[in-house]
């Protein structure tokens, strides 16, 4: 326990004891020493370029390209395609899901049906409404969106498909002759005829 507090007390005032006695605290301490060599003279030391590294000079100024990296027109208009399409597809991933919650909650009217059904069915109206916008992020020279959107409509009327089924199935779409009985119009009585006993 003394020998190392001897140490600590040797560390922090050490120093200003060599100081006070006229010794150089680098000569006493091994780990000081002086950086010699080129560092000194100011001079910079030329480092080799790494390999696959060229050195241009456009506008006077240098630049640095790594052979290899650099990007193309061609191989960013294939990335923002490959976007647009992924991002087209995505719908694709609520069609399971969608349809497993509107199956769980029932064909029986009630709370939960009436919102997962109405969720179901403003979700993809809305998504069609906002498409022009939403893809308008992926719009370059060289890409084209026709079809992707195209395939995005075709998720969102998928879903609406599946709400419209929900209707369905929860008697709320008129698809039989019987809801339509209130729009028959009822004939006026020409002629009418009895028996007199």
């Amino acid at each position: 326990m003394h020998s190392w507090s001897a140490f600590f007390y040797h560390v922090l005032f050490g120093r200003e004891e060599h100081k006070m006695s006229g010794v150089s605290s680098s000569s006493t301490r091994k780990w000081n020493f002086e950086l010699k060599g080129s560092s000194s003279s100011g001079s910079r030391v030329r480092v080799s370029a790494p390999p696959g590294m060229v050195r241009s000079s456009a506008g006077g100024k240098q630049a640095v390209v790594v052979a290899g990296d650099s990007i193309t027109q061609e191989k960013r208009v294939a990335a923002r395609q490959k976007e647009a399409q992924g991002f087209a597809m995505s719908p694709a991933k609520n069609i399971f899901t969608t349809g497993l919650m509107l199956w769980m909650s029932g064909s029986s009217i009630q709370i939960f049906s009436i919102y997962a059904t109405g969720n179901a069915l403003v979700t993809p109206l809305t998504a069609m409404a906002k498409a022009p916008g939403q893809f308008k992020r992926f719009e370059m020279e060289g890409v084209d969106l026709t079809i992707p959107m195209l395939i995005y409509y075709a998720m969102q009327l998928v879903l609406l498909g599946i709400a419209l089924w929900k209707l369905n199935t929860m008697g709320l779409l008129p698809m039989t002759s019987a809801d339509w009985t209130s729009s028959i119009p009822i004939r006026d009585v020409v002629e009418s005829s009895g028996l007199l006993l």
